[in-house]
């Protein structure tokens, strides 16, 4: 296989698991190794492209039988490389794949081309669902709730209270000790 300048199964999958896990040197690194050795970086491309789309198949679909021509022990490897990104975010590598497309095709410099886009993908941020988001909000939002409840401490365990001042001005000044330092609110109270 390395002599038709053909990606080793096993090298595209640590290529994967580089760009799945946030590992923009590593991807770096093993597609160095891969120019090294005189493996085709057009060859390489179509090899990641074939492998994200079986990785969004995988995502999607639990019918093993949509992987009609890979091998057995290799589906394994598919559904869990799926399993450590979203549905979206292999989406998005798929995106960027297919935006290179005729960069790789066209570009004497395929070898940046292809490296570039592996680390555009390995930095991506995941993408947060919003149900996701609003789960953590509401979760921070009663969190806040029972805080607000209970009397604030201070340093040493002791309840604080909140010490209102009037002034006869009828502008009210509270004074309330935080861990970061000391707040002032004004408010004006009808007086």
């Amino acid at each position: 296989r390395d002599a038709l300048g053909v990606v080793d199964r096993r090298t595209l999958f640590r290529t994967v698991d580089a760009v799945l896990t946030r590992d923009p040197s590593s991807v770096v690194s093993v597609v160095s190794q891969l120019y090294t050795l005189g493996h085709d970086p057009s060859r390489l491309y179509d090899d990641l492209l074939e492998h994200f789309h079986s990785l969004i198949v995988a995502k999607v679909s639990e019918d093993e039988t949509a992987f009609v021509d890979v091998p057995e022990h290799e589906v394994s490897v598919i559904q869990k490389q799926s399993r450590l990104r979203s549905k979206e975010d292999l989406m998005r590598f798929f995106a960027i794949l297919l935006e290179t497309e005729e960069a790789v095709r066209r570009s004497k410099y395929t070898q940046m081309v292809v490296e570039i886009a592996l680390v555009r993908m390995a930095n991506l941020e995941p993408v947060i669902q919003i149900d996701e988001v609003l789960e953590k909000l509401e979760a921070l939002q009663s969190r806040l709730k029972i805080d607000n409840e209970m009397p604030a401490l201070d340093r040493g365990g002791k309840s604080r209270s909140l010490i209102t001042v009037q002034e006869p001005t009828g502008i009210t000044e509270s004074h309330r000790t935080l861990p970061r330092g000391r707040e002032t609110v004004l408010s004006e109270r009808p007086g």
